[in-house]
């Protein structure tokens, strides 16, 4: 008998959990699809919107840039106001700025509005991994966080096809506008299906660290905006933003120190566990962000394929991790996380010795290879290292969590994207993609993965360290 109860508990915890999972499974989908569908479009708004290549970038880069700059602010927010009630919040903002940009026929009003749903886009990433923590129990949270994982990586593969098929049939507003529907049903979903919030209390709104959020989004959003103007090599501009980027992190961390109320309890950062993941998480993303940067030019210009090859052969490695995140997430909790997260480390490291290996005679095989193998460990390590920093905070602090290691991610992605092509070009040497050979852009691939290869030793230095100092298995 008391099995039998045991067995419709667990059946009645699931059937509560599912309505949860599955919006924000939704959401997960569609902060990705809103990043990667957008870049098949940027030659058609070229034109449409009567502008140029250089200046249709901020498409891209005002949605990176808001989003990273809000991942910490809107986890600090879902602490105080509540989840559901942020989630709700970041769903409208991020709906109205898509039908805004869909509706816009002016370039840098879309630029606004892609700002904007960069916002709304920050929000439901830092929410939702913290909601996930908090209604499912520990040992359910792995196989959550690689679902999590698969969704934004699906969202990521498809987002260029996605983006195309609607080019080709409609226009490129609807790549905007589908966003409409979308978020209007996630939003019913979520008043429906997401455990409510504890009242808002008076205490809440006061405690709002406002010196804290303008100092630490300058800090950030200076940061990755001197890191998006390298790619016309580094001015005086680049080192003004640097400079402008430390000294609003130091006022940050003097502002915060001295706050009754901070939107982050440095205390935190003195946890050995969370810094030993967020500085391996900001370098494997620095390292995985080489292959969707120096790939599409190896691919084109060494291998000679097709634009739309390229693509479906760079599609391979979202699609890996989508698979290896939900692998990963069933199994992880019969074994060590942290061994998990080192396994991953050297699996990635395995790839990037290979890519410094890589011959243009090994044709698109070899290079689906090594790419397929870093997806498997970047899945690996991704979603254990979540599992493992969100399962071990409490859930008074989680969405602070949460928008840290999702903050490291992002910065790790942006340094990636102008370190790595930096060195590449330096080596390559390319300038035209018309006058480029094969032999420079391999010798260029090389280098950007011999720099990989010291990154890496240092994560998986720190790894082994933190497994040592360890008392306890963590599972």
């Amino acid at each position: 008998m008391q099995k039998t109860d045991e067995l419709f508990t667990s059946a009645e915890h699931n059937k509560s959990t599912a309505g949860p999972m599955f919006v924000l499974s939704l959401a997960a989908l569609i902060a990705s699809l809103a990043i990667s569908s957008i870049n098949i479009i940027l030659p058609e708004l070229v034109s449409s919107l009567d502008t140029t290549f250089a200046h249709v970038q901020w498409v891209i880069i005002a949605y990176m840039l808001f989003l990273t700059s809000t991942l910490v602010i809107a986890g600090r927010f879902s602490d105080m106001f509540g989840r559901r009630r942020l989630f709700l919040t970041g769903i409208v903002i991020f709906t109205v700025a898509a039908g805004v940009g869909g509706l816009s026929q002016n370039l840098w009003l879309l630029v606004c509005a892609r700002a904007v749903q960069g916002t709304g886009g920050a929000i439901l990433i830092a929410v939702t991994m913290a909601m996930v923590s908090d209604i499912l129990p520990k040992n359910k949270v792995a196989p959550a966080m690689g679902l999590i994982g698969s969704m934004s990586a699906i969202g990521t593969g498809a987002g260029p096809v996605f983006g195309g098929l609607i080019l080709d049939g409609f226009s490129w507003q609807l790549v905007f506008l589908i966003n409409i529907p979308l978020g209007i049903l996630i939003y019913l979903l979520a008043g429906k299906y997401l455990p409510g919030d504890k009242p808002l209390s008076a205490k809440a709104e006061a405690s709002v660290d406002y010196p804290g959020i303008f100092l630490l989004f300058s800090a950030i959003l200076t940061y990755t905006l001197s890191l998006k103007l390298t790619g016309n090599g580094f001015d005086i501009a680049n080192l003004a933003l640097c400079s402008l980027s430390l000294l609003s992190l130091l006022l940050f961390i003097k502002v915060e120190c001295n706050s009754a109320n901070p939107l982050i309890k440095l205390s935190i950062l003195k946890d050995r566990e969370l810094i030993t993941s967020l500085i391996s998480n900001f370098i494997v993303s620095t390292v995985v962000m080489s292959s969707l940067v120096i790939g599409p030019f190896y691919l084109v210009v060494a291998l000679e394929l097709t634009i739309t090859q390229a693509g479906v052969a760079m599609a391979a490695s979202p699609l890996t991790v989508a698979i290896t995140s939900s692998l990963v997430g069933r199994i992880a909790n019969r074994y060590d996380l942290r061994k998990i997260i080192l396994t991953g480390l050297f699996i990635i490291m395995f790839a990037a010795i290979s890519m410094t290996l890589l011959k243009v005679t090994y044709g698109l095989l070899g290079y689906l290879v090594c790419l397929i193998t870093m997806a498997i460990g970047y899945a690996t390590f991704l979603s254990t290292n979540n599992t493992l920093i969100m399962t071990a905070t409490s859930s008074r602090i989680r969405g602070s969590v949460s928008g840290i290691l999702n903050l490291s991610r992002n910065l790790g992605l942006l340094t990636g994207a102008s370190l790595m092509s930096t060195v590449f070009a330096l080596v390559s040497g390319i300038t035209d993609i018309n006058t480029a050979n094969s032999h420079k852009i391999e010798l260029g691939l090389h280098a950007v993965y011999q720099l990989a290869i010291v990154f890496l030793a240092v994560a998986i230095i720190v790894q082994i360290i933190a497994i040592r100092r360890s008392g306890k298995t963590l599972k």
